[in-house]
């Protein structure tokens, strides 16, 4: 028996201990065979994207099934209905659905209770065979809630053991509901609030998150000081290199403008290092002289620098971000990176190893090596996100990572400058900016 079932006949075996139903075998048959039973049957399916609706809608029938009807025992059977009924799902939710046995239960519990309190307050979407009933549903939380309304956002941040960021939004937003529905809302709010603490307790160390809240700041000031010189064909997730599959932050022409706003000598230097590590035939002036762009990418994690990955699922340097007219910078901003150079000596040799084009073409460097590359101030003050009335550097956002691995405040300003960034980063992709200053650098 597949854990599919094995989860169907959990089920019933609950509304057989604290239900008046009848659910004897034809019954059961019955049951899946009917409207209210659609979300249920769909759980036997292969996984797919829609086995997540599939299931949450499930969940959520279920839950106001308990809440709306009186084929309990007692109350305290529905007590014990649903208390049952979610630690089975959580389960369920980690070895199939979700397919990650390090979810935080938390997190599974916030959205279930999210989801419940939002179909509770009335938000309904349009009926089709995969939502026969028009509920509000994962993709529906993920659209409203997520950047650019990613439909998938949340779904694939379970299925990537990532934390759900949507949640500050969520529970803001569920604040504002609560005198509706004090009991779901209220308690949505306080699974919100409760998940919030694991997300700190349990990532505030770890640098993918951390990384995750820094690096569309740090891209969105950069970008804006480098266009405030006037450097042309500057944009964000532009493509302008035609073979390549995946898009970094920053695309730029190396013009010569491109050529005066950075330490020659420097790039040179590094244009040489490169040559003599990968035993490339090249010179200095062929590598110049066939140069015409700039690629930057920004990582806080080496580890992820330092996977090459496969074909499938590549890593930075498998993107063809560098070619022979196509230097590639992978910029560390991690204040805890010993030694930079070291690691781009060994990510030149895997590539090697690999047979990855254009090794000499790639170079991992630290953001204070960056910095002095490009000539940016980091102590350079400007209101680069509109939605937010403050004043930031490139030196306030590193310092922020770093104090943000011990301190709850720093990690909650980190957070409301991410989404400050997230939201300006939209607008600039939407007007397609490239080669224009926006901003106010004072």
């Amino acid at each position: 028996m597949n854990k599919r079932v094995q989860f169907i006949y959990k089920y019933l075996f609950l509304l057989v201990d604290h239900t008046n139903v009848d659910v004897s075998a034809k019954a059961a048959s019955e049951l899946l065979r009917a409207e209210d039973g659609r979300y249920l049957t769909r759980l036997i399916v292969p996984d797919t994207r829609k086995s997540y609706e599939a299931f949450f809608g499930f969940i959520v029938e279920t839950l106001t099934m308990a809440d709306t009807t009186d084929i309990f025992k007692s109350l305290e059977d529905c007590v014990k209905f649903k208390d049952r009924f979610l630690a089975i799902s959580f389960e369920y939710a980690k070895d199939v659905v979700i397919k990650n046995d390090f979810i935080p239960k938390e997190q599974f519990e916030f959205l279930v209770h999210s989801l419940y309190a939002y179909n509770k307050l009335g938000k309904k979407e349009g009926v089709n065979k995969n939502n026969p009933k028009g509920l509000y549903l994962l993709t529906h939380l993920s659209r409203d809630f997520t950047e650019a309304g990613n439909k998938q956002a949340i779904r694939q941040g379970l299925y990537n053991g990532r934390p759900t960021f949507q949640v500050y939004a969520i529970t803001d937003d569920l604040r504002k509901k609560e005198l509706v529905d004090r009991q779901a809302v209220g308690l949505a709010i306080s699974k919100g609030e409760e998940y919030q603490g694991i997300i700190y307790s349990n990532w505030k160390s770890k640098v993918s998150t951390l990384g995750i809240l820094a690096h569309k700041p740090l891209q969105i000031i950069i970008h804006k000081i480098l266009q405030s010189r006037g450097i042309e064909g500057l944009g964000i997730d532009t493509t302008v290199i035609s073979d390549r599959d995946y898009n970094p932050d920053h695309s730029m022409r190396f013009t010569k403008k491109l050529l005066d706003s950075i330490d020659l000598t420097l790039f040179k230097k590094i244009i040489e290092r490169n040559i003599g590590q990968v035993g490339s035939s090249l010179t200095v002036d062929q590598v110049l002289k066939n140069l015409q762009h700039m690629v930057l990418d920004y990582t806080l994690s080496k580890d992820k620098v330092v996977n090459i990955g496969t074909v499938e699922k590549p890593g930075k340097v498998r993107k063809h971000y560098q070619s022979p007219s196509s230097f590639f910078f992978i910029i560390n901003y991690n204040k805890d990176l010993k030694n930079p150079s070291y690691t781009d000596e060994y990510i030149k040799k895997k590539m090697v190893k690999h047979s990855i084009n254009d090794p000499e073409m790639v170079c991992f460097i630290s953001l204070n090596e960056f910095i002095r590359l490009f000539k940016i101030d980091v102590n350079k003050k400007g209101k680069f996100f509109p939605k937010l009335d403050k004043n930031l550097s490139v030196k306030d956002i590193v310092d922020l990572i770093e104090d943000a691995k011990k301190k709850r405040w720093a990690f909650d300003e980190l957070r409301i400058i991410y989404n400050a960034a997230s939201d300006e980063y939209e607008k600039l992709k939407g007007k397609g900016v490239v080669g224009q200053y926006i901003g106010d650098l004072s």
